[in-house]
């Protein structure tokens, strides 16, 4: 097969395991009564695209309402799914379900962003047969094309996906899809600013004459000029400030309350694991939280390390390729470290971009795969084979759940988290063949 040809049929093949999962999931919800939204790429994949392997994907995103949210986490625990994250600030839970990683949210982005809600967005959802061996609640294309704006400027646009970006780029093409009902829903929502914005990126960095026309449908100029100026002038800096960049992110809705809880939230989402009477038992208050982020955000260097991750004591991850005499078999490793303190729990590599003169002998490499589990450090190897001879890069996603404060020194020995946080990291790797 030709690369291209590979790289289809290897998404294929990850599409056919979520979609597997899905149902799964679909079936365990229905049982439990719990209404459930799925988002992303799982669903513009079979919506957007002729066929679903020319869209890549990790995981799969799912919106419940803030108050299932409780029977959610019951319902996995009886399923038998294993937790990997669970985080109070921004009211989400991370699964895995046969492998693959599920991720409950209970809002459209971070909690202060949007004013669009997860109920409003289940009242337009429309019942689809689908894919899924079960019926499932398909998004309204304006609910879902803002959502995936909100996505990827929590990302800080520059961070976003690329299936993400492509995503948006076909949805405004989509039929059905309104330039003046999309502007007034992200009005109605207080994301006027945050559209502007994700408009004029699409706009000046892809070249998309629709998100030109969008941008102009919001007005000449943001809701919030200033601040969208900021924002405009951080992303294109060439070292950003990571901590600066990450406020902003999360400071873009219209209405100055929303913009307060954001705050409230990124200042509160360090303390996720300990409980509110805890944290009043450590004389620790909400507003005093805000206050320490926000100097905390003022005296931030500006630097921006190479692994794009917020926390300091975030994983570290680097692959490694054999180089090859000739065509034939390459072999390459992929090993994520911790601090002291940190113990990965969870982890697989999911390969993302390959040489042209190379396939993939796996897609992904799952968390029973690794060769070396040790608590600070899991390594994986994986295999491709070389048609011709040549070099290039090859790239991975290294997606990690790492927790601390845990009473045990093994994540298989049972042990108990205080606090857990998923990370996604990149990896490239250089594949030489012959001379």
């Amino acid at each position: 097969m030709a690369p291209a040809a590979d790289h289809l049929a290897l998404q294929r093949a990850v599409h056919e395991h979520a979609r597997a999962v899905l149902g799964d999931v679909l079936a365990a919800c229905g049982r439990a009564a719990v209404d459930v939204l799925p988002v992303k790429g799982i669903v513009t994949a079979y919506t957007l695209y002729p066929d679903p392997g020319l869209r890549p994907i990790l995981d799969v995103d799912l919106r419940v309402r803030p108050g299932d949210l409780g029977r959610t986490a019951r319902m996995a625990e009886q399923a038998g799914w294993r937790l990997l994250g669970r985080s109070i600030a921004y009211r989400t839970l991370s699964f895995d379900v046969r492998g693959f990683l599920v991720e409950f949210e209970a809002h459209v982005g971070p909690p202060g962003l949007c004013d669009l809600t997860v109920d409003a967005m289940m009242a337009r959802a429309m019942l689809c047969a689908g894919p899924f061996g079960t019926p499932y609640r398909q998004p309204e294309i304006h609910d879902h094309a803002l959502l995936l704006c909100v996505n990827a400027f929590k990302d800080k646009l520059i961070e976003a996906r690329p299936a993400a970006v492509l995503d948006l780029e076909i949805i405004a093409e989509a039929p059905g899809f309104s330039d003046e009902r999309f502007v007034d829903l992200a009005r109605a929502s207080s994301a006027a600013t945050l559209v502007w914005l994700v408009a004029c990126w699409l706009a000046d960095s892809r070249g998309s004459a629709r998100w030109a026309a969008l941008r102009d449908r919001v007005g000449p100029h943001a809701p919030r000029a200033s601040y969208a100026v900021l924002f405009q002038r951080a992303i294109r800096t060439r070292s950003p400030s990571r901590a600066l960049l990450r406020v902003l992110a999360r400071a873009g809705s219209d209405r100055p309350a929303a913009r307060i809880r954001a705050m409230g939230a990124m200042a509160l989402k360090p303390f996720d694991g300990v409980t509110g009477s805890a944290l009043r038992a450590l004389g620790v208050r909400p507003f005093a939280c805000l206050l320490v982020f926000a100097a905390s955000i003022l005296s931030a260097p500006g630097s921006v390390r190479a692994d794009g991750n917020d926390d300091a004591g975030a994983p570290r991850a680097l692959m490694t390729c054999e180089r090859a005499d000739g065509p034939g078999r390459v072999r390459c490793e992929v090993e994520a470290i911790v601090l002291p303190g940190g113990i990965i729990t969870w982890g697989d590599v999911v390969l993302t971009r390959m040489p042209p003169f190379t396939s993939a002998l796996r897609g992904r490499i799952g968390p029973g795969e690794a060769m070396v589990r040790r608590p600070d450090s899991w390594r994986w190897g994986l295999a491709l084979v070389a048609r011709t001879k040549g070099t290039g890069d090859v790239e991975a996603r290294v997606r990690l759940v790492v927790c601390r404060g845990a009473s045990g020194d093994s994540p298989d020995a049972g042990a108990t988290h205080e606090i857990c946080a998923p990370y996604d990291l990149l990896v490239i790797g250089r594949v030489a063949v012959g001379d």
